[in-house]
């Protein structure tokens, strides 16, 4: 059903990699990217390892590294989805995507621009929607985890913390978009769950987890995207599953809301 669409994402970790994978499972071509070599590829559920494997298979799908833009179409017609290293990213350029998802998680946007294809989608933190990109997707173990945002009107659904925790608990804050930052808690305060402790130009920074604020930058700080401005230590002690397991379910679902995303943009376009 859409062969014809071509969709470039950007990254090659698991959650670029579930991605990846689910598009090509409904039908479309789907190329993987990356900047450069990852320092170390362990997750079994990554595409990565074709990049120094030259093939690797993830659930079935099998992912074939390639050494120019050009080389994808073969791939593509043994049903494969090709990885390519594209540090100068001609692959932009070249092979002309219909469908730009950059999934690499940075804490902020990487420059990842709207105008890359006439439809891109961001996930996690830095993207706005209508400036980076036609949709997000959240990236936040629970809170909004999956859930897509179409409009800059909607509260953000980028995690506005971290997903990592500190052995200690800590969490990382982080600012959804660029700003001056209005603050409503002060250090050494106690915080809800969901409860808002800042905001940057009218986006809301809840907390993702009840706890203690150990730091938070000054109101009135000019802040960048994805920019740090504070920590929490976490008062919450669950009964966390295995990384790798955890990792493979947060990935699934984030790749139901790229989907979703890709599909609901494709029908806007008529």
């Amino acid at each position: 059903m859409f062969t014809d669409k071509k969709v470039l994402v950007k990254g090659t970790g698991e959650v670029a990699s579930a991605c990846a994978r689910r598009l090509h499972v409904v039908g479309f071509q789907v190329l993987l990217t990356e900047r450069e070599l990852p320092p170390t590829i362990t997750s079994p559920a990554s595409f990565a390892k074709a990049l120094t494997e030259e093939r690797v298979e993830v659930f079935g799908t099998t992912g074939i590294k390639i050494d120019t833009p050009v080389e994808a179409e073969a791939v593509w017609r043994r049903d494969d989805i090709p990885v390519l290293l594209d540090p100068e990213a001609k692959a932009l350029e070249e092979l002309s995507p219909g469908i730009v998802v950059d999934a690499r998680m940075a804490s902020s946007n990487v420059g990842t621009r709207i105008d890359e294809a006439p439809i891109v989608v961001g996930v996690g933190p830095g993207f706005q929607v209508g400036v980076d990109c036609g949709a997000v997707v959240g990236a936040i173990p629970g809170q909004n985890l999956g859930m897509v945002s179409y409009s800059s009107a909607e509260e953000s659904l980028v995690p506005q913390a971290t997903t990592e925790i500190a052995p200690g608990g800590g969490v990382t804050l982080a600012s959804p978009s660029e700003g001056i930052l209005k603050t409503f808690k002060g250090t050494g305060q106690k915080v809800r769950k969901g409860e808002i402790i800042a905001e940057v130009n009218g986006r809301a920074i809840r907390s993702p987890v009840a706890g203690t604020l150990e730091s938070l930058l000054s109101a009135g700080s000019e802040i960048a995207s994805g920019q740090k401005l504070g920590e929490i230590l976490s008062s919450e002690k669950p009964a966390l599953p295995k990384p790798s397991a955890d990792l493979s379910v947060a990935a699934a679902a984030i790749s139901g809301g790229v989907l979703e995303a890709i599909l609901y943009l494709l029908r806007q376009q008529g």
